[in-house]
Formats: structure tokens, C-alpha cells, sequence
């Protein structure tokens, strides 16, 4: 069966759901995902976005948050409330100073803009701050 081309978006870029990748695969596949996420690479896959959500012939096919964020799979946990927060050792955390529910984060500012670059830059900065560490 061949496949649709946001079937190998998905392929390509997302390629293990974030509640099976390995602790130590987490930030890789998290620049992985976020390196599709360029305007012109969604455009190329017949992608559209609406701010954290991404459609594909008028379907969603993922939505960007912490639920299919790698990096939350390990270093998220909900307080008391219920409410979902980042963990301090979080990659994005030890870089950016900031989780991404904080304002002024990539993320938010992806959310606004669609451009993945700040959120990139952070995550590249802790892969290579954690390959110094090994």
C-alpha cells in the first residue's frame, strides 16, 4: 500500500511515538520532529498548521504537546492538581532557562509564528551539551 504523503511526514520525522522512544533517544527524536516542522517542509508534505496542530486533508494527524513530545515522556509530571509541569532536568530547561508552557519559550514562540528555529537552537545546544557529558 503506498503510503499518503503526510503518512511519511510521519515516517520520516516522527517515527517512534513519544510514549515508546528510549530516555536516551528522547532529545534526538525530539530535533528530529521538530526539523519537519519548517514551513516549507510541511508544504512539501501537504501539511497545514493551526498553531500546535497538524492537518493533512483536512484530518489531524498530530498534535504538538505533551503528549507527543519525547523529551515530556520523562521529564514532565502533574502536580497535585492535575495540572501537567516540566521537570527542571529537562533538557529545554537546562538550556533555555524556561520550560516551553513558559512565555517567551520556542515553543510559544512556534505556536505564534511556525517557525521551529528558537526551539531548534535550544535543543541542539542540549545535544551538545549532554554528548560533552558522555
Amino acid at each position: 500500500m503506498k503510503l499518503t504523503l503526510a503518512q511519511r511526514w510521519l515516517k520520516r520525522f516522527y517515527p517512534v511515538p513519544a510514549a515508546l522512544v528510549r530516555k536516551r533517544d528522547a532529545l534526538a527524536a525530539t530535533i528530529l520532529k521538530w526539523s519537519g516542522l519548517w514551513p516549507k517542509v510541511l508544504k512539501r508534505y501537504g501539511i497545514t498548521r493551526n498553531r500546535g496542530d497538524l492537518f493533512a486533508g483536512g484530518k489531524e494527524i498530530l498534535a504538538l504537546g505533551n503528549s507527543t513530545c519525547h523529551l515530556c515522556a520523562y521529564f514532565e509530571t502533574q502536580d497535585i492538581l492535575g495540572q501537567w509541569e516540566c521537570m527542571n532536568t529537562c533538557p529545554i530547561v537546562q538550556e533555555a532557562g524556561k520550560s516551553c508552557y513558559d512565555c517567551g519559550s520556542g515553543y510559544h514562540y512556534f505556536l505564534k509564528t511556525g517557525d521551529p528555529g528558537p526551539l531548534l537552537r535550544t535543543l541542539r545546544r542540549a545535544l551538545k551539551r549532554q554528548k560533552g557529558k558522555e
